[in-house]
Formats: structure tokens, sequence, C-alpha cells
């Protein structure tokens, strides 16, 4: 069992505390049970004259905005059970206890995680726009984000509530209410998620007197003229052979939290193009990655009281970013031909990421940049995907869906990525997505044309990640 700390004072002596029968930590459908004690500050003790105490299990999504140096709460209450543990009244003996130490089990208490939102009350955001209305989706995750102005927050929590009553019955000071906060967290029901990739390619052009063979090179050596010398005129290079080729960063539409981005980096040799009698080796001498967490709400204006615009809630947003990796390979770079990033670079999600996940009024969703500078023959290159692309996060922990009576489940290995991405035979392009139509307050980033791609990666591996964060917002629909 996991006692939880101290909670609120009654009459500044006596205490309340919540024992869970587990670690904070469930998933829908998951028992919530514990006990509920009470201890006292004074050492001999005191007897209380207690009314009644009732336990409430809740969840709701929260969301908050500052405008005209106001603040503007709005609630969605997801479910909420009652249970009344004491009907007095009656006298209670609460026996001096230490702050974290043990204390008597009085009043025990059982609920359940719903495993969805059927219990809702969603009358003011049925159909939000960027959102999701549907009753049966699944509870969101325990969720708490917030900017300079706006704040919004999933809370899932026990409400205990004590009536303190006299001897005529009536209530009298000394009644409170205390809460628990517990951590919900999702699970995943695809092993290994089917990958779409957004890929950006540069062509790379390499010409000059290093593509010669070492024995060549000094009688191919013109001096230079006092124009080159003197910066007025470039070095000539058209007498000597170049080589092309085309730079290809993939960058995934789905990846698992506490597991390695799928990044790839493809270098192609275009003989079509090239003159030189071997093309050279190309090596990577950099990567930066970025992820960029966007947190949308969507609540009721102050001023009519009434749901906000698709406008207002394409606003209400604000970013997080974190730099998943950066690596130079200064000395030891490898060469790239058919390069799985995940083998050079650390690429591991933080595991305390929240999941994507859109609900009735907050949406939690993610997008990737990606950077690389390459050297061909002794001059660098950089290749940048098109702005940030979206890539949907998938929780860490895996929950198979549920069988077929007597179905038997399987637990196959998936084949290792070289037998999958070695070929460029199995990229696919597709049609171009349109960008997300979720905005961020106070940052646009430009739009450019993405090409997709499609891929059966495999995602596998374990990397790290590191966290810094930037953040601007705004206060739409005020």
């Amino acid at each position: 069992m996991r006692s939880m700390s101290l909670l609120t004072k009654l009459n500044n002596t006596a205490q309340f505390n919540i024992t869970l029968d587990q670690v904070n930590r469930y998933k829908a459908g998951a028992l919530v049970s514990g006990y509920l004690s009470l201890v006292s500050e004074q050492p001999e003790g005191q007897t209380l004259n207690i009314g009644s105490i009732s336990i409430t299990f809740s969840g709701r999504t929260t969301t908050t905005k500052l405008c005209d140096l106001q603040s503007h709460r709005r609630s969605l209450q997801l479910f909420s059970f009652n249970n009344q543990v004491y009907d007095g009244p009656g006298k209670w003996y609460a026996p001096y206890r230490s702050l974290y130490g043990d204390s008597r089990p009085l009043w025990s208490f059982s609920f359940t995680f719903p495993t969805d939102c059927e219990h809702s009350q969603t009358e003011n955001f049925e159909g939000t726009p960027f959102f999701d209305s549907d009753r049966s989706q699944p509870l969101p995750p325990s969720f708490t984000d917030y900017d300079l102005l706006d704040k919004a927050s999933v809370v899932y929590e026990l409400s205990v509530e004590l009536l303190a009553a006299g001897f005529s019955g009536y209530i009298m000071e000394g009644s409170f209410v205390q809460k628990q906060v517990l951590n919900l967290y999702t699970q995943r029901n695809v092993r290994e998620p089917s990958v779409q990739y957004v890929s950006n390619s540069k062509t790379i052009i390499r010409q000059g007197l290093e593509l010669l063979p070492p024995a060549e090179r000094e009688f191919h050596k013109r001096p230079m003229t006092i124009a080159q010398k003197l910066g007025l005129k470039p070095m000539s290079v058209e007498r000597y052979p170049k080589a092309a080729f085309e730079a290809t960063i993939l960058m995934p539409s789905v990846a698992i939290v506490d597991q390695p981005l799928p990044l790839m980096l493809h270098i192609d040799h275009n003989p079509n193009h090239s003159t030189a009698a071997s093309p050279p080796v190309i090596h990577l001498k950099q990567v930066q990655v970025w992820l960029r967490a966007e947190t949308s709400f969507c609540g009721m204006t102050h001023k009519t009281m009434k749901l906000e615009t698709a406008k207002d809630c394409a606003q209400n947003s604000w970013t997080v970013l974190s730099v998943i990796a950066r690596k130079d390979f200064e000395k030891a770079s490898p060469g790239v031909e058919h390069l799985d990033l995940r083998k050079v670079v650390d690429l591991r999600l933080d595991p305390s990421l929240i999941p994507t996940f859109r609900t009735f009024n907050i949406a939690r969703t993610y997008s990737l940049n990606v950077g690389a500078r390459i050297e061909c023959a002794g001059k660098d290159f950089h290749i940048w995907s098109p702005g940030y692309v979206k890539c949907t996060l998938l929780a860490g922990d895996f929950s198979p869906p549920n069988t077929v009576e007597g179905e038997v489940l399987t637990d196959h290995p998936p084949p290792p990525y070289e037998q999958v991405a070695g070929s460029r035979g199995l990229v696919q392009p597709i049609v171009p997505r349109e960008p997300s139509l979720s905005r961020t307050a106070g940052r646009r980033h430009g739009r450019s044309n993405n090409a997709n791609v499609m891929a059966a990666a495999v995602m596998s591996s374990i990397a790290g990640a590191a966290s810094s964060s930037s953040r601007g917002g705004g206060c739409g629909g005020c």
C-alpha cells in the first residue's frame, strides 16, 4: 500500500489522511480503492464530533484564460461518483501520529475508472471545431499545461467532505473538503503502428578539383589570377568533374513515447548529372531534431458566456519546444547512403511526454523539425525539414485489443528495419496533405510544398531526449 501525505487540518489539530491500495498510477477501467483515517497533532490525541463523511471520485477538463486583467475559468465534467462512507453524528477519536506516520484505517472506499466519456456533461461543447465531441472517446490522460496567460488541465481526483456536527445536529465550524489528485495514463492498442513518412529532398552538386584522383590534381591545378586573389572574381570550376546527389530526410507521422524516433537519411547518387569518375563518399557531420508540443483549448467567451467561435478556438494555443537530439560528428563522421539515424543518434522520446490526444475542449499535438549537415569532398551542405511536420505520439504502454474467444495472441517480433527500408522501391509518394487548421498564437511558420511518402517502417530500439522550452501565447476571442 502507498500512503498519501497529510492533507487538510480540522480545527488546526486533527488531520485527515487518504491511503491508496496501489501506486498512484491508473489506467481506464482500473479499480481505485483505499481507506480514510484521522490523526491528531496533539500528543494526547483528541475526540471529534463528526456529522458525516462522503467521498467523491470525479474527472474534469478545465481551461483558464486571462483577458482584460480578469481570469475566466471554464470546466467540463467527465464523470462524478459519490459514496457516503459515514453517516453520523458521532464521536471519533483521532490518535496522535507524526506527519507521515501510519494511521488507523477507519473508512474504506472503492471506485472504478470509466473507460470512456459516456458520463460527461458536454452540452455546451457539442461539435466544437478542432476537438473531439464523441462521448464514446476514451478518457484523456491526466494533463496540465500553461502559458503566461492561459492554462489547460485534465484532472482526476478524490474529494473528501467532512461535516462536523455539534450535539444539536447543526453543522458547525470545522467542516472541510480535502482533495487528492489521481494520475491516469493511456495505452496504445497497436504494437507497431504503420508509419507514413514526410520527406524533404535537396539536390546536392559538388564540382571541383577535389573530385579528381590525387595524382591528377596538381596537373590540373592552375595559378589564381590577380582578380581571383583580390576576390573580384570567383574561381572557375567548370573544367573540373562534378558529382550530383539527391539528399532526402524522412520524418515519421507516428512515433511512440519512450522509444526512438524513426528518422531516416537517404543519399542517392545521380549518375546522369555527374561527370566524376566515381562518386565521393558523403559523411554526416551534424544532426539536430526538435519536437514542438502544442496545447489548444476552447472555452466560453466572458462577454456572451457562449461557446467561442472557430477562430477563437484556433488562436487559444501555445507551444513548447524541446531539443530531442543534437550531435556533431567532427572526428568520426559516419558515411551516408541509406542511414537509419537511430543507429548513430540518441533519439528516444522523453517518457514523461503526454501522448497526442483530443477531447471536448482541449487538445495536445506534436510536430517535428529535423536538420542535418553533410560533407562532400571537403564542402558542407545543409538539409532541413519543410518547417514543422505533424507527428502523432502514441503512448509508451501497450495494451493489446480484446480478442475473440478462442483466439490466441502471437508475439512475433517485426522484421528488422534494414529489410523494409533498404529498398527505395517501398517508398511511394502520395498526395500532399494540407497543413493543420490549428494555429499557434504569437508564432507562425512558413509553408512549403511537403511531399508525403509511404513506408512500412518498424519502430524499435531505445534512445533518450533532453528538453528546453520556449513559450508564446495570446488571448484570442476576448
